[in-house]
C-alpha cells in the first residue's frame, strides 16, 4: 500500500542516493534542470512491483521487527509519568541523517527555509520490559537559535541537536516535491495514508527531544565566574506550574540512541510533550479552539535570519529583536470607532499569521490549530484580544472588555507562577516563549507556559540574573528594551497611575494586583522556592544524569534571592 521514491525493496527504509550536490551550496537551483541532473545521478526506474529502483543505491536501513509496528497505546501519562527507566532509538540511513543535518542545521546556507521537513528514520523504545517499534517516522530539527549540524555524509555524528518526531508524517506534502527531497516522497492508497495519519504513541501525535545538557554560560555574580548549564531546570518548572494549577506540557528524561549506519551515540535527552491538540484535550478537554504559538522574532539585521520577517515595524523593536507583546503595530491595522476603541482588522502577511518557513513569514503570533487554510485562516480571536488590551490601556475601555476575551483569573495565576520561576526567556521578561489558547466555548484566552530552561536563575548574564532576582512582582522588563511594557500585563498588574477602568465596579487595578499577588504568595507556601524539594525532585527523576552541584548551587541562591524579594512585599 506504500510506495518509496527511491527505496528498493520491502518498501522499508531504502534510499536512492539522489541528493543533489550543486544544490548543498545553492539551494535556490531548484529548477527544471535540477531536476534532470537529479535523475541522472540516480538512474531511477520502475520496476514491475511499482516500487521505484535504483543502480546507486549508497544505504539500506534494516526496518525494525520485520516491518511490522508494535505501538504504545494508553495516554501521555503512561510515558511521562511511568518509573521505570525510558530507552529511545532513532535509527537512519547515512544519507537521511545528514540531510537532516544538513538542511535543519545549515542556517548560514538555508535560513530556515526548510525547517518543516521531515526526514525517514527507524523508532524504538523500550520501557521496562516492554518494547514498542514504529517504522519509517518522521524526525525534523527543531528550535530558533540552538540549530547546528551534527552528522556528516559518511555517517559520523558529532554533536546533539532538538529533534522532533511525528508519528503520523506522510512524507508527501509539497517540500517532497523540491528535487532535493523527492527521494523521500511517498505515495499512498486512501486507507494507509489515513491509518498512518491516525498512528500515534502514547496517544500522541509527535514529541519532542531536546538534548541535555544545554545552555552553557559563564555567569559572573559579585566579580566571580561560574560555569552554569540547564539540566533540570525545565522540568521542575513545568512540575511548579502543573501543581499549582496551571497546564505545562509533560516532560522526563529519557535515554536516547542515535543511530547511522556507521555509529550509535547514546545521550541523555529531555523528552517533552508537544502543546498542539492532544495536549490541549488533555489539560482542557477542549481543543477545537484557536491555539497560538507567540515568540520573539529576530531582526533583519541579525546574522542568519535575514528572512525573517512581517513585524520589524513594530512599536519595540531594538537591538535585532521584535517582542510578542500584543501591539496593533503590525498585526492590526489602525482603526477605531466610536468610543475611540480599536476595531481593527488583520494585517495581511503581519504579526499574526500561519508561519511558512520555505517562504521566510515567521508571524509572532503564529496559528497552530484550525490553520488548514494558510493566510485564509481565520485570526479574528487574535486580532479581537490585541484591540482590546490597546483599548484597556490607551482609551479608557470597560473592564468587562478584558473579561470578555481573557480568563482573567487564569493569567493572574500563570504571571505569579511565572514570576516565581524567573525565566529571563519568556512572555514577561523577554516576549518570547508562550502559547495562547482561545477555548472553543468561550472564546476567552489562557497561557500556557514553554520552554523554561532559562529559570531559577539560569541567564546570560550578572544583569539578567539580578532583573530575575530583585525585580518587583509589579513591574516587568524586556531585556533589550526596559520602557517597553507588554500590554497585557500593562492592563492587569503592572503599577502604573494612569490607567482606570471606566466600568470599575468591584473590579479595580490593584483588585487584580492583590490576586496576582496572593497566587505569588501561594506558589511559595507550595514550596515552590524550598530548595530542598528541588533536590528530592532532581534526585528522584528517573534516567537522571549524575547530581550537577553547580546547577544546584545556582538553583539555591536563586531561591534564597528571590524568596527575600517576595517576602519584602506586604
Amino acid at each position: 500500500s506504500l510506495i518509496y521514491k527511491g527505496a528498493i525493496e520491502d518498501n522499508i527504509g531504502d534510499y536512492a542516493n539522489t541528493l543533489l550536490k550543486n544544490n548543498e551550496v545553492n539551494s535556490e537551483k531548484e529548477s527544471s534542470k535540477s531536476v534532470a541532473s537529479s535523475s541522472s545521478a540516480s538512474s531511477l526506474s520502475s520496476s514491475k512491483s511499482g516500487v521505484l529502483s535504483s543502480s546507486s543505491l549508497d544505504s539500506k536501513i534494516e526496518p525494525l521487527n520485520n516491518g511490522v509496528d508494535i505501538k504504545a497505546s494508553g495516554n501521555q501519562e503512561a510515558f511521562f509519568k511511568v518509573s521505570e527507566s525510558v530507552s529511545i532509538s532513532l535509527y537512519f540511513s547515512n544519507q537521511a541523517l545528514y540531510d537532516l543535518s544538513n538542511y535543519g542545521g545549515n542556517q548560514s546556507l538555508y535560513n530556515h527555509k526548510y525547517d518543516d521537513v521531515y526526514f525517514p528514520a527507524n523508532f524504538a523504545c523500550k520501557i521496562g520490559s516492554n518494547e514498542y517499534f514504529y517504522n519509517d517516522v518522521g524526525v525534523r530539527m527543531k528550535g530558533a537559535t540552538s540549530r547546528r549540524t551534527f552528522a556528516d555524509s559518511k555517517g559520523n555524528i558529532t554533536n546533539t541537536v532538538h529533534l522532533k518526531v511525528s508519528f503520523k508524517c506522510t512524507f508527501d506534502d509539497e517540500l517532497y516535491d523540491l528535487p532535493l527531497f523527492s527521494k523521500y516522497k511517498h505515495e499512498w492508497n486512501a486507507d494507509s495514508k489515513e491509518s498512518r495519519k491516525d498512528r500515534k504513541f502514547f496517544g500522541m501525535d509527535k514529541i519532542d527531544f531536546k538534548y541535555v545538557p544545554r545552555n552553557d554560560v559563564q555567569l559572573q555574580l559579585n566579580r566571580q565566574f561560574f560555569n552554569y548549564k540547564s539540566y533540570n531546570q525545565e522540568l521542575y518548572s513545568y512540575d511548579v506550574f502543573n501543581s499549582n494549577g496551571i497546564a505545562a506540557p509533560y516532560a522526563r528524561w529519557i535515554n536516547l540512541n542515535l543511530n547511522s549506519q556507521k555509529v550509535t551515540k547514546s545521550y541523555k535527552y529531555e523528552a517533552v510533550e508537544c502543546i498542539d491538540k492532544k495536549f490541549l484535550k488533555r489539560a482542557f478537554n477542549d481543543n477545537k479552539g484557536d491555539l497560538y504559538k507567540c515568540t520573539q522574532v529576530l531582526s533583519p539585521s541579525t546574522e542568519r535570519t535575514n528572512q525573517w520577517g512581517g513585524a520589524f515595524d513594530n512599536v519595540g523593536t531594538t537591538n535585532s529583536a521584535t517582542y510578542a507583546n500584543f501591539f496593533l503595530d503590525n498585526a492590526v491595522t489602525s482603526s477605531f470607532d466610536d468610543n475611540g476603541y480599536a476595531n481593527g482588522v488583520r494585517r495581511p502577511a503581519g504579526s499574526i499569521g500561519v508561519e511558512d518557513n520555505y517562504n521566510g513569514y515567521h508571524p509572532l503570533y503564529c496559528l497552530k490549530t484550525n490553520d488548514d487554510l494558510g493566510d485564509e485562516s481565520d485570526f479574528s480571536k487574535m486580532v479581537n484580544f490585541i484591540n482590546v488590551l490597546y483599548s484597556l490601556r490607551y482609551k479608557n475601555a470597560p473592564y468587562s472588555m478584558l473579561d470578555s476575551v481573557l480568563d482573567v483569573d487564569q493569567f493572574l495565576k500563570f504571571a505569579g507562577i511565572s514570576y516565581v520561576l524567573g525565566n529571563y526567556d519568556d512572555m514577561r521578561n523577554n516576549g518570547n516563549n508562550f502559547y495562547v489558547y482561545f477555548r472553543k466555548s468561550d472564546n476567552k484566552a489562557v497561557f500556557i507556559p514553554y520552554d523554561y530552561d532559562y529559570s531559577l536563575g539560569l541567564t546570560r548574564s550578572e544583569q539578567n540574573y539580578n532583573i530575575m532576582t530583585t525585580s518587583g512582582m509589579f513591574t516587568t522588563t524586556i531585556s533589550h528594551n526596559k520602557t517597553n511594557k507588554n500590554n497585557l500585563y500593562y492592563d492587569t498588574i503592572l503599577t502604573n497611575n494612569s490607567l482606570s477602568y471606566s466600568d470599575t465596579g468591584e473590579i479595580t487595578q490593584k483588585g487584580l494586583q492583590s490576586a496576582y499577588k496572593g497566587y505569588i504568595k501561594q506558589t511559595v507556601t507550595n514550596g515552590a522556592l524550598t530548595y530542598s524539594n528541588y533536590v528530592t525532585f532532581v534526585d528522584g527523576l528517573t534516567d537522571s544524569q549524575t547530581s550537577q552541584s553547580a546547577e544546584k548551587e545556582l538553583v539555591e541562591k536563586y531561591m534564597r534571592a528571590k524568596k527575600a524579594t517576595i517576602d519584602a512585599v506586604a
